[in-house]
């Protein structure tokens, strides 16, 4: 009897010990009537315990926040500044996201689901990475389908922040050398930004999708800080809005608990599924499902507690798949449709929107409009109807349209893995100088670059559809080359620079006849 409640106490200690309480509190809160009343919710205690707070930070779309290991609130944004935990502005935190949609959207906060998102910095308790996008001034695209020209208002890169909670008497705050640095130049998606734990348990592995293409860009944090972006090719061209389908700023991307699983909406009311290694941040195993939705497109994805059932929204339907049958388009099921409830006072209807997997294991979903209410879905790991989806069944203090972004904070290393990020893969390295002048160019730009460890790579040069428009050899042995351009058009290219080994430069140049 001793020798159990001995392993009873020791599990309930490992548990305790382990248990990061890292998303505890949601701040939430739609702008309803002129006031700074906002809500959230406070897991602490088990439950989601609602409560209602003076703020003048409003959320649309974009939020993420994070707590202590003791479940207590450190800070939170909505993509245009960032909160402390007393709701005041954070030491330097205004405009830490700067561009085109930050200014544009100015109070009223960005509209990309997961378009931040906050990661404990490894080994370091008084530091966390902020990773952000913002978008451009709408640019014009064609697709092949049709002869239309579209806009859309793409991030021209993905950049971190680091919040020091050392600074200003422990409330947090920015040093100006640690804000929007830029990981990746190039043209993304709008948000998906989503992390997963790697194999040893401390690092954080960062996946973000490059705009219109199948490239998927692989970031990794260390304790001795950010990895250079690496790239996958894989799946299909992701395609973004032809006038009947919506922007990707409402698609959401997610990892399984368990980190194994990486599933994400695409623009086709597709529902992408594969599978991840978190030793090495490969994408394999490609799956997919045709989400039948009528007049409406898939927007929001989660996965179960166990990572077994994979769930699937547009604003009037859920679906769930068993990612354990060989088939997840046979998998699939509908859970539940919109039930036409309004929310009476503001008559908005509780349209279904962007998912999260809460400390209690339920999956918690906002409604696509500003209501007070989120639907749960009680027992997601159980098969078809038993999962227990209950709508609107979440009544808020206030009106609220979002979710935060949240990992897997909880998430161990992987059982019998011994492979290491501070063994097997480097932080940046600066062992190369790339700079193209003039920019905006006309008939012809200089490459000047200076490879220190690098005997050759390949310059290549895309339009603003992803198709190459011309190649080039660059030398270790020199340090200059001229690009001719007299042949291409005006308007902004996107290059890539590349040892034959991975991505290793990516950036922008504009031509102007």
């Amino acid at each position: 009897m001793k020798k159990s409640i001995s392993i009873i106490i020791l599990i309930f200690l490992s548990l305790t010990c382990y248990s990061q309480n890292r998303d505890n509190v949601w701040m939430l809160g739609y702008n309803v009537g002129g006031n700074n009343d906002r809500c959230g919710i406070d897991f602490t205690m088990g439950i989601p315990d609602t409560f209602s707070v003076e703020s003048s930070m409003e959320f649309f779309v974009t939020n993420a926040s994070i707590c202590d290991n003791s479940g207590n609130l450190l800070f939170h944004t909505n993509g245009n500044y960032i909160a402390n935990r007393n709701h005041d502005t954070l030491l330097n935190s205004m405009n830490f996201n700067p561009g085109w949609l930050t200014d544009s959207s100015g109070a009223f906060a960005l509209p990309m689901c997961q378009g931040v998102i906050v990661l404990p910095a490894p080994n370091d308790s008084l530091r966390f990475y902020v990773l952000h996008e913002t978008g451009s001034s709408p640019m014009p695209y064609n697709l092949p389908s049709d002869t239309n020209t579209y806009y859309d208002s793409q991030p021209f890169y993905l950049s971190y922040s680091i919040v020091d909670m050392s600074l200003d008497g422990s409330l947090g705050g920015i040093d100006a050398l640690d804000k929007n640095i830029h990981i990746i130049d190039d043209t993304l998606s709008f948000g998906r930004i989503t992390a997963c734990k790697h194999a040893n348990g401390r690092d954080w592995w960062i996946i973000t999708s490059k705009w219109y293409s199948n490239f998927y860009y692989k970031i990794l944090i260390t304790p001795d800080g950010i990895s250079q972006a690496s790239s996958q090719q894989i799946g299909p061209i992701l395609y973004p809005s032809d006038g009947l389908r919506d922007f990707d700023y409402r698609s959401q991307a997610v990892f399984s608990p368990d980190g194994n699983k990486y599933a994400m909406i695409s623009q086709s009311n597709e529902l992408h599924l594969y599978d991840f290694d978190r030793c090495t941040g490969d994408l394999s195993n490609f799956r997919v499902a045709n989400i039948d939705t009528t007049n409406e497109r898939t927007t929001s994805c989660s996965f179960s507690p166990n990572g077994r059932f994979l769930y699937a929204s547009g604003y009037y339907n859920l679906y769930q798949f068993d990612t354990w049958n060989p088939d997840l388009q046979l998998s699939q099921e509908l859970i539940a449709q919109w039930d036409s409830f309004v929310e009476p006072l503001a008559n908005i209807p509780t349209l279904f929107f962007i998912h999260q997997l809460g400390p209690d294991n339920k999956i918690y979903i906002s409604t696509f409009g500003s209501t007070p209410y989120f639907h749960v879905i009680n027992s997601p790991d159980l098969l078809g109807q038993a999962c227990d989806f209950r709508q609107h069944s979440l009544q808020l203090a206030n009106y609220n349209h979002t979710i935060p972004n949240f990992p897997n904070f909880e998430l161990g290393a992987l059982a019998g893995s011994v492979c290491d990020t501070l063994t097997e893969i480097s932080a940046v390295e600066k062992n190369f100088e790339i700079k193209i002048f003039p920019n905006p160019a006309k008939d012809y730009f200089t490459i000047n670059y200076d490879f220190q460890t690098i005997k050759e790579a390949d310059f290549v040069l895309y339009n603003a559809i992803g198709e190459i428009v011309l190649e080039e050899k660059l030398y270790g042995v020199f340090k200059t080359l001229v690009v001719h351009t007299e042949n291409l058009s005006t308007g902004i290219y996107y290059y890539h620079i590349s040892d034959n080994k991975s991505d290793f430069y990516n950036g922008k140049v504009s031509l102007v006849k």
